[in-house]
């Protein structure tokens, strides 16, 4: 039995194009009361930070590495960055 794995790609993202998240970067960091998903995106950038801010910060010249995979439009770049990391997006 042969297995055609050139269409795994196209499959994969047909199925989850329901899954992609339709925020602009703002609504997700700064969520607007009225959005259906307030709740869990207020939580979301409340943990992104806190998670953050226990990374320890890199050593004297060295930059740190950070990676985001599956991340889209990568909404929580800045406040990585902001730590000193250097983020790296993976595929989504």
């Amino acid at each position: 039995m042969q297995i055609d794995l050139s269409d795994i790609s196209r499959l994969y993202r047909k199925a989850h194009e329901v899954r992609y998240s339709r925020h602009e970067v703002h609504d997700r960091l700064k969520p607007n009361i009225f959005q259906y998903d307030y709740l869990s995106l207020r939580m979301l950038v409340t943990d992104v930070n806190s998670l953050v801010k226990d990374v320890p910060s890199p050593v004297e010249k060295d930059t740190g590495i950070a990676i985001d995979i599956g991340c889209g439009k990568s909404p929580y770049r800045e406040i990585v960055e902001s730590s000193g990391a250097n983020l790296t997006l993976g595929a989504p």
